[in-house]
């Protein structure tokens, strides 16, 4: 039982509540898709790369997103080169977040309390950037789920291409990349998110295309590789 200067989880969730400035489609979309993937875990780990601090690095997010889930804990751990190294803070023993700074990297172990059962990547753009190519190669050599989300469908095509790259040889081409994406075991193709947020204003984008939070979402596994251990 909380103390009295100390709220309860159902306090620290309406708390959360009243605080939000952040697009709702977050929760909605990570909470839908986690269910999605036939989850039936009361104690759940959710890793969370290419954080931003404004969204993954908001700890209500994920007080919301353990209420949603009805798990009994939800463990977190945020990485991406824009979010800052952080100790775990821990919320009535029902979630517990951890930050960490720089690239994901499925090898480095030091900061996990325990393996992911599923990495988010929400607007990523794996596609935009060559320094996903080491953390992207790294899961595709594991059977972990990872859920992503794209502003449209053509940004989730190109991320679909990225994940194909990352199982080639540095610098293979376009085609051969995407040959190489539709053997990967996707559990659900790109597809359009009907939990998708607020349109974005972009003013490089091109005429009639709609940009909105979590707009297209897809989900992928690897295939672990016999020579890991682990």
């Amino acid at each position: 039982m909380a103390s009295n200067d100390e709220p309860s989880f159902a306090q620290l969730v309406m708390r959360a509540v009243a605080k939000q400035k952040v697009d709702p489609s977050f929760v909605a979309t990570a909470a839908a898709s986690i269910r999605k993937l036939g989850f039936k875990k009361k104690v759940l780990t959710v890793h969370a790369i290419g954080g931003q601090p404004h969204v993954e690095g908001n700890d209500d997010l994920w007080i919301l997103l353990a209420d949603a889930l009805k798990v009994q804990t939800l463990d977190v751990l945020v990485v991406g080169p824009d979010v800052r190294d952080r100790p775990a803070r821990a919320y009535r023993g029902r979630v517990r977040v951890t930050h960490d700074a720089g690239a994901y990297d499925v090898d480095n172990r030091r900061v996990w309390r325990a393996a992911p059962d599923v990495v988010i990547a929400f607007h990523p753009g794996f596609w935009g950037y060559d320094s996903w190519r080491p953390t992207l190669m790294g899961l595709l050599r594991t059977s972990i789920p990872i859920i992503v989300t794209s502003y449209t469908m053509e940004e989730a095509r190109l991320d679909v291409r990225a994940l194909g790259a990352a199982t080639l040889e540095a610098g293979a081409d376009d085609d051969a990349a995407d040959a190489a994406a539709a053997t990967l075991d996707f559990l659900w193709g790109p597809e359009e998110n009907e939990r998708a947020g607020a349109r974005r204003v972009v003013a490089s984008a091109p005429p009639g295309h709609d940009y909105r939070e979590n707009n297209v979402s897809f989900a992928v596994r690897g295939r672990p590789d016999p020579r890991r251990s682990g």
